[in-house]
């Protein structure tokens, strides 16, 4: 008859720990593929966003014919309306081309997106926050004769301000200004108050090379 080999309790035990580890190898490899999925999508997301806005934005073309112009002070590009249930959408502010990938009926932006390349020149923060004071000063100066009934819960002004440097002084070139929680019919003369009052106004800025363009957001409180 033939002999049948006796085979331990170690083989089995061994076979039992094999099948386990190659179990929790298979469960490891998925939950990394779907790590690596999901990453994906979040940086992908990221890419995508502007200023807590899901908005891609590219300057205007510095070539051949451009595709965007700055429009003439006190007027301003059409903005698409809110429930075009078109995405992307494609709009001018300032003068950056948007291209909005939000999803739903969300409002346009308003307010050029702060675009600084990164070889681009750095201004320091302080020459920066004395332009935005002199701002600050130009807007309670206009609001001062804003009505109190048309200003609502926490009104701001928000808006952006080209500035320019030659011979070590700054100089505001261009400004876009929006009044936010504020409503009524002083709202657009208090906004143009604002942009005209803006535009001009000087700093020194010693140590300074010339500058043809520095674009700088701004947010204030209303008082």
């Amino acid at each position: 008859m033939p002999r049948h080999r006796a085979v331990s309790p170690c083989y089995h035990l061994g076979m039992r720990n094999l099948l386990v580890f190659g179990g929790l190898a298979v469960v490891a490899l998925c939950v990394g593929l779907w790590l690596l999925l999901h990453k994906g999508d979040d940086a992908s997301a990221e890419t995508g966003t502007t200023q807590g806005s899901q908005a891609v934005v590219a300057p205007p073309h510095t070539s051949g014919t451009p595709s965007v112009t700055s429009a003439p002070p006190g007027e301003h590009p059409a903005l698409p309306t809110v429930g075009s249930g078109e995405n992307p959408r494609d709009y001018v502010v300032g003068d950056i081309r948007v291209r909005d990938h939000r999803a739903g009926d969300n409002k346009p932006l308003d307010i050029p997106p702060n675009v600084h390349p990164p070889e681009g020149p750095a201004i320091p923060s302080e020459l920066t926050h004395a332009v935005a004071q002199k701002v600050k000063a130009v807007m309670i100066d206009c609001v001062a004769s804003l009505p109190q009934d048309a200003r609502g819960e926490k009104p701001r002004l928000e808006g952006q301000i080209e500035i320019s440097i030659k011979d070590h002084k700054v100089r505001i070139e261009k400004s876009t200004m929006q009044l936010r929680n504020v409503s009524g019919e002083s709202v657009e003369p208090t906004r143009q108050c604002i942009e005209s009052k803006s535009v001009g106004i000087e700093n020194s800025a010693p140590d300074q090379s010339d500058l043809a363009s520095y674009p700088i957001n701004i947010s204030f409180a209303i008082p």
